[in-house]
């Protein structure tokens, strides 16, 4: 709607969309139990705090995917390509910042 008020029109054919979602969704939450989605590895690995072992689980069952990518020169840094752009974690934080409460009001 908002391309035919700004004249736009005529391109909305010509438009290319690639879902990137879907692949990325399952790259993080995917229950799969030979390749678990990254945040199943965190819920293994918060208990123990174990940052390297996550780190390098998170790498070799993950690389060569298009949709994350890591820093070889800090180990522990990867770039998860969402749709909008990279976002760069560090597995000893990930954990921390990935952990937020539910609120109550959704829980009911």
């Amino acid at each position: 709607y908002e391309f035919i008020q700004e004249g736009l029109k005529e391109i909305i054919g010509k438009l290319e969309y690639t879902d990137r979602t879907t692949p990325v969704i399952h790259l993080l939450d995917s229950t799969d139990k030979k390749i678990p989605g990254i945040f199943h590895k965190v819920d293994d690995y918060k208990v123990n705090k174990d940052f390297p072992k996550l780190s390098n689980s998170i790498n070799k069952d993950f690389k060569g995917s298009e949709f994350i990518q890591f820093d070889k020169w800090k180990k522990g840094n990867f770039t998860i390509v969402h749709t909008a752009k990279p976002v760069l974690y560090v597995a000893d934080t990930f954990i921390e910042t990935n952990q937020d409460k539910m609120s109550e009001d959704l829980k009911n």
